[in-house]
């Protein structure tokens, strides 16, 4: 390649005047400048490997993109998750140039962004070629939070000797907590009773429980109702919560009782008779008994209400509540999908209604991968052409790199004859096999010699005379296979070396 001095594009070998589609038409002959050849693809480097923010707050990231392509060409970015931005969207690049994007990492603060480690992707993909792509992964430590919200139905109740009051209790946050129930009243004269006064809640979930009050001495017989307050407190295990809680009434309602008077006494044998009577006559009669209609009530719709609040609404309707939870793709997280019984049917009061609410969408199974082709790479000989020295033999050092599908270069063992020198036209043998790699891999060959005796191995630090490069590939289908020939042009653009390999498919994995 020639790279312009004056725009810096890169041209093929052999242009006279510079071809940059700006119509730079510099003659190269003076201004131009010779260059190894780019590898390839695209690259991304992150400037920050560690990452961490809590939900509702903002952290950015530079991201830089190497276009190693010998192109100019434009790059289409995108991230994943969707709490991550990239501002712009679009580079366009010139051959061997970076630019910089910005990342904006912005996860929402609710239940739905689990705390601590989570993982994310930036890709860039060439406009000109699809297929020409990169990828750059890592992890954003995402901080925890909690929130707590109470509802109790009904707020004020008849202790008739017993009020019955129904709680549910969510987790607002994204991490799971352990929460504490706890009533209390400033007279000290109710007793409460809590089914469940411990309750574990996972981020996004409701969880109920049943609180029963009563008189703590035996009610008066006599006098008028009385009123009391009270108050239920919710505290979590994690610090970071503060305690919330919910205030509440009942009404204690005094027992009468009557005096027993001695005419009582006396009907007590004579309607234990009339009982007896009763029993024989339904027992002739084919014991048919009128049986006491239950009472009944409409089940309220909850359908799409958060469960805090389908809680409140059947407890008010007089039905106890439990609940279940399964994933709903058009159902949010936490919102009520179905009851059973169903809404708008009818159903004893004081029973169970079951609220199912929503997890979040089904988790989103990725298809298999397709299997991916291999092959080996054996370098079978090498021949040293043209090595631009007048006399006697040289070192031959060659340099092997392979550009994977993704654009990411592997450096592999290099080879220079264990130290010793070559003559020209002799073809030496090397049975050197790389492994096994992907098709769609490119072999890239780059070769240096030396004329002194000292051993050193040539490369481009320790610049002698450059052999020139070979690039096989990509190597993506079943014409690739067997045995090839390949010969670099040094600089001079005279033969360098040739190289016999062989391409070796295996079966997919």
């Amino acid at each position: 390649m020639i790279e312009c001095t004056r725009c810096g594009y890169r041209n093929p070998q052999g242009t006279e005047f510079c071809a940059n589609p700006a119509g730079c038409r510099t003659y190269l002959g003076y201004d131009g400048k010779k260059i190894a050849t780019l590898p390839g693809g695209v690259s991304l480097r992150i400037s920050n490997s560690t990452l961490r923010l809590d939900p509702g707050k903002e952290v950015t990231a530079e991201l830089r993109i190497h276009n190693r392509s010998e192109v100019v060409d434009a790059y289409a970015l995108s991230a994943a998750p969707a709490w991550l931005t990239i501002e712009p969207q679009t580079v366009a690049l010139f051959p061997d140039k970076e630019d910089t994007v910005l990342l904006r990492f912005r996860p929402p603060r609710g239940p739905e962004t689990p705390a601590g480690q989570t993982a994310f992707r930036v890709t860039a993909t060439a406009k000109s070629a699809p297929t020409v792509s990169a990828e750059h992964t890592g992890t954003v430590d995402v901080g925890s939070f909690g929130e707590l919200a109470v509802q109790m139905t009904p707020r004020n109740s008849r202790a008739t000797p017993t009020a019955a009051h129904r709680l549910a209790v969510e987790n607002r946050g994204n991490t799971p907590m352990q929460v504490t129930l706890e009533a209390t009243d400033p007279d000290g004269v109710l007793r409460f009773e809590i089914d469940h006064p411990i309750l574990r809640i996972d981020p996004g979930h409701t969880e109920f429980a049943q609180m029963q009050i009563r008189s703590a001495e035996p009610a008066p017989a006599h006098g008028s109702a009385q009123q009391h307050a009270f108050h239920l407190q919710v505290r979590s295990d994690l610090s970071s919560v503060p305690p919330t809680g919910v205030d509440g009434s009942t009404v204690l309602e005094p027992v009468r009782r009557r005096p027993r008077s001695a005419w009582l006494l006396l009907l007590v044998p004579v309607a234990a008779l009339l009982l007896v009577a009763a029993l024989q006559l339904s027992r002739l009669s084919g014991g048919v008994t009128a049986a006491t209609p239950a009472v009944t009530s409409r089940v309220p719709d909850t359908t799409d209400l958060l469960a805090v609040d389908a809680a409140r609404l059947l407890g008010t309707a007089g039905f106890a509540i439990d609940q279940g939870h399964e994933p709903s793709d058009t159902t949010a997280a936490g919102r009520v999908i179905r009851s059973d019984p169903a809404a708008n049917s009818t159903a004893p009061r004081n029973s169970v209604v079951t609220i199912v609410v929503s997890s979040g969408k089904s988790p989103v199974i990725p298809p298999p991968p397709k299997p991916i082709p291999q092959v080996v790479i054996t370098i079978d000989d090498v021949t040293l052409l043209n090595s631009e020295h007048t006399f006697g033999d040289v070192y031959l050092a060659l340099y092997f790199q392979l550009r994977l599908p993704d654009g990411r270069l592997i450096d592999l063992p290099h080879w220079n004859r264990g130290g010793a020198a070559l003559s020209e036209g002799t073809a030496y043998p090397m049975t050197l096999s790389f492994g096994r790699y992907p098709a769609g891999s490119t072999l890239v060959i780059t070769g240096y010699t030396d004329s002194n005796d000292q051993n050193r191995l040539p490369s481009h630090e320790r610049y002698e005379n450059y052999q020139g490069q070979i690039a096989f590939g990509p190597l993506s289908d079943a014409s690739h296979q067997g045995v090839h020939h390949e010969v670099s042009r040094n600089d001079k653009q005279n033969p360098g070396f040739r190289v016999t390999f062989t391409i070796t498919p295996l079966a997919s994995q």
